[in-house]
């Protein structure tokens, strides 16, 4: 699917890193020259050269009104603490302010307005933004060496058998369609709205994809007369979907607050709440009613 959505953690990537209430505690300066501030400052040991670090991350307004959040996100920041001296790592004021927490450490790092390039027009009236964090775990280099080799072993596995699938999801969406333009299944269809249907394949039984929720999908997308345009399958990973941002297609966001996690659907959306006159280029022409297997995986 397109993601047209413009997310304002986009910025963090600008200083090369991933990813309450104002206490009114003392700001202190990162040697790059960023104020920042501890709202919680835990007992414990500090981040070594060489350590990763998992966090939460809100990004705020000088207002304290919350833009973003990792917390929702399948997969947290990380960050590492390089040497100082080690010329391949450009330092940023993340990295800074890492050197001195702990876990369990709440800081408060504040980005004037003036040092965010590109910064989208409708921030501009902001005098900085807040990148708050929330530090959840510190670990040497080998335990996270061990986790990612852990962590890409079971997505190779996974990735297999989602590409082992396809064949037989393509086969469940291409009848299903079939039956749909034959009116086979009229007395099957749950509508969401107008001609917005789908139709239940597996029932879920996890928490709903409520708007603001983040989901793994897994599709396969087809237009009417069967012809498929794009799946999840062949890649062997999922999409991963923020729920009523607007990011996808309208019968996508208006449909996933009435699937539950588990579930297994087909959904038939027409052509004005797919890709309308334009239609998608060069697949997917003007006017085209589409159809989507969906799989709704981990909804947070």
């Amino acid at each position: 699917m397109k993601n047209s959505s413009i997310c304002i953690v986009c910025l963090a990537a600008l200083f090369f890193f991933q990813s309450c209430q104002d206490s009114g505690g003392a700001r202190k300066m990162t040697p790059s020259g960023y104020e920042y501030t501890f709202y919680e400052d835990k007992a414990g040991e500090t981040a070594k050269v060489g350590d990763y670090i998992y966090y939460f991350m809100d990004i705020l307004d000088d207002k304290d009104s919350l833009l973003q959040t990792s917390r929702k996100n399948p997969q947290q920041p990380i960050t590492t603490i390089p040497p100082e001296d080690d010329p391949t790592q450009q330092r940023n004021p993340i990295m800074d302010v890492m050197t001195t927490a702990s876990v369990g450490d709440s800081i408060g790092l504040f980005l004037p307005k003036d040092s965010i390039p590109n910064l989208p027009p409708q921030f501009s009236d902001v005098a900085y933004i807040e990148y708050r964090l929330v530090v959840q775990e510190i670990v040497d280099e080998a335990t996270f060496k061990e986790r990612m080799d852990a962590e890409q072993a079971a997505a190779q596995e996974k990735a297999a058998a989602l590409k082992g699938r396809e064949a037989e999801v393509a086969s469940i969406t291409k009848n299903a369609i079939r039956r749909f333009n034959n009116g086979e299944l009229d007395s099957e269809l749950k509508t969401v709205e107008g001609d917005l249907r789908f139709y239940v394949v597996e029932q879920g039984d996890g928490p709903l994809a409520v708007n603001g929720s983040v989901a793994e999908v897994q599709y396969y997308g087809c237009t009417m007369d069967g012809e498929e345009f794009d799946n999840s399958f062949k890649r062997g990973r999922g999409f991963p979907l923020n729920v009523g941002s607007g990011g996808v297609i309208q019968g996508w966001d208006r449909t996933f607050p009435m699937l539950n996690e588990g579930s297994k659907v087909v959904v038939f959306i027409p052509a004005d709440l797919a890709y309308g006159e334009m239609g998608s280029p060069p697949n997917i022409g003007p006017n085209a009613d589409l159809a989507f297997y969906i799989e709704v995986e981990n909804v947070q």
